[in-house]
């Protein structure tokens, strides 16, 4: 069965994406910070992991060299998340489409 990490500030995301991501072959777990994330990563690495692009303790980046830095025989997929839409102007003609952080 794979395992999915999903890593985020924010408690509401975590539970809509664990909702959504989860399955008969597929284990979510979830943190909130990257130094949690860590953690769970040197106990068991997931084979997918998908980090918020602005967690509250550190860089995306950062995360991801430290957790390449873990010795395991598995090595994860991982995803940073970078798309901010903002839900007050997706009324405008032209905020229609997610734009990426620059």
């Amino acid at each position: 069965m794979k395992r999915c990490m999903f890593v985020d500030g924010s408690s509401v995301i975590r539970k809509v994406a664990k909702r959504i991501l989860s399955s008969s072959d597929m284990i979510v777990v979830d943190c909130g910070s990257g130094a949690e994330a860590l953690e769970m990563c040197a106990a068991e690495m997931p084979d997918i992991i998908v980090i918020d692009g602005t967690l509250p303790d550190m860089q995306a980046a950062d995360l991801i060299r430290q957790i390449r830095g873990i010795i395991t025989p598995v090595a994860p997929q991982m995803l940073i998340s970078l798309v901010e839409v903002d839900i007050g102007a997706s009324c405008a003609p032209s905020a229609r489409a997610p734009r990426a952080i620059s």
